[in-house]
């Protein structure tokens, strides 16, 4: 799960293409404020379906995931797509009509049947047709993404399909996921883990995305701290800016409780707050 991959002078002009195009559409959108208020959000959110909802866009993520395809995953390990999430099935689905292959919805949390071609068919991979499966996936960013995605490579080995390798649009690195993946930290509340690793392949190098969105404005140098200490520990960051909203409130609360207000005016509760401008 890393961006050492050297990468030809096409494919970094695709990279390139793919995230002006998710910072257009706000597929990939940043919330690096001065305001502690509001960082309460996660520094990155992602909606890749915004992404794929535009027309060229979507041609553009079609030719990158191809020549990635084409260059850095075995032949045999794409005889067919699958995908859990919708974004994963929506190019799971995209890259099936471009190869002429079948694709997998694997449903959860039965995980009893998958359909290829859009018709349901048991999950007991005794065709031979569906030996390999390339499971897909738009971003793997916290841990809570990354559980569905690895409980749906699981259920896709459950039905004996060797499901070794899963080809990501965005990956943000964080050790969680990797460890999932790795079959070394649990995917589900019962301790489940994965029996083989599953190898994870980035379209966009994480690194490409900060260069490209500080190229363009937005983000600033300093922000890059901020996201390497989301990155480290989302868990804490979630609690330490959980912390300061309840902080904010409380004293906001506070304040407002000291001045005489008009009839006419509004006072502030603790569950609302003035976005910084």
């Amino acid at each position: 799960m890393n961006d050492s991959r050297k990468m030809s002078a096409e494919r970094v002009d695709l990279i390139d293409i793919v995230i002006e195009q998710c910072l257009k559409t706000g597929a990939i959108r940043f919330n690096l404020k001065d305001s502690p208020v509001d960082q309460y959000e996660r520094p990155i959110n992602t909606d890749i379906n915004l992404l794929l909802g535009d027309k060229y866009s979507r041609e553009c993520v079609e030719e990158l995931l191809i020549d990635v395809i084409a260059h850095d995953i075995p032949s045999y390990a794409s005889q067919s797509f699958a995908g859990v999430s919708s974004v994963g099935i929506s190019l799971a689905r995209m890259l099936a009509g471009t190869y002429k292959k079948p694709f997998y919805i694997i449903s959860l949390p039965e995980g009893t049947s998958r359909r290829v071609n859009g018709k349901a068919v048991p999950l007991d991979g005794d065709n031979e047709h569906y030996k390999y499966t390339l499971f897909m996936e738009g971003a793997i960013s916290t841990g809570e993404n990354a559980m569905k995605t690895v409980k749906g490579i699981n259920y896709a080995r459950d039905g004996r399909t060797c499901c070794n390798m899963c080809l990501t649009l965005f990956n943000y690195n964080m050790k969680w996921p990797k460890d999932m993946f790795e079959g070394k930290e649990q995917f589900d509340m019962d301790g489940s883990k994965l029996e083989n690793p599953c190898e994870v392949i980035t379209a966009v190098p994480y690194f490409r995305l900060i260069e490209n969105a500080k190229k363009y404005g937005y983000i600033k140098l300093r922000h890059i701290e901020t996201l390497d200490r989301w990155i480290s520990n989302p868990e804490l960051w979630d609690a330490e800016y959980r912390g300061n909203i309840r902080r904010n409130s409380v004293k906001s609360s506070v304040e407002d409780k000291n001045i005489i207000h008009a009839p006419s005016e509004k006072i502030i509760s603790e569950t609302e707050y003035i976005p910084a401008k």
